[in-house]
């Protein structure tokens, strides 16, 4: 899932493409999930958008302008680091 949120938004800056809401990305790939899936069930949960965009930005810096960052509502005052379980999915 990580892997095919990071080729969108590569192509996206690679065509040169300026700010884009990381749920619109979400949906492209909602759109592609037949292709991605491989025949295993595909779900993306909105609850997590924010997250992959840190991700991204954490590890593609030249990215910090393609997305809007925000602090985190809620659970103490920092932002808790995203990170990625076995599947690819942030945790």
């Amino acid at each position: 899932m990580y892997e095919a949120l990071e080729r969108l938004t590569a192509q996206w800056v690679e065509a040169g493409g300026g700010r884009i809401g990381v749920k619109a990305l979400f949906e492209q790939l909602r759109w592609l999930a037949p292709d991605l899936a491989h025949g295993e069930p595909f779900q993306l949960n909105n609850n997590f958008t924010s997250r992959y965009a840190c991700l991204l930005c954490a590890r593609h810096p030249e990215w910090r302008d393609v997305f809007e960052l925000r602090r985190l509502r809620g659970g103490g005052s920092g932002r808790r680091q995203s990170t990625l379980d076995a599947r690819h999915q942030v945790k």
